[in-house]
């Protein structure tokens, strides 16, 4: 992520010594939304959200995966006020970390 939140060497495979981050470009987000993502595999997965936002024309926000010792396809949902807006996914593979440091 660079100083703005926004993705730089982008990949969606990673090794089990990874940090994933999840880097999101938000428009037009009204006062008090929360926005999130929700992350699953099988019995692995989590959830965050923010508090209530400030009016937001665009910007981009990087949520991080702290949990990856799920080896497989995980799904994500990225959401404003607990509803789905975006899905994508990631893969943890077997392995130290794959993503350049």
């Amino acid at each position: 992520m660079d100083g703005l939140q926004r993705p730089q060497d982008v990949s969606d495979v990673f090794g089990l010594d990874d940090r994933i981050y999840i880097s999101v470009e938000f428009r037009d987000v009204r006062a008090g939304a929360r926005l999130g993502f929700r992350w699953s595999s099988g019995s692995c997965g989590g959830e965050y959200e923010t508090g209530p936002q400030q009016p937001l024309r665009r910007g981009f926000f990087a949520f991080y995966v702290d949990e990856t010792n799920c080896v497989g396809e995980h799904a994500v949902e990225i959401t404003v006020d607990g509803a789905v807006a975006a899905e994508t996914s990631f893969v943890v593979v077997n392995q130290p970390s794959v993503t350049r440091q």
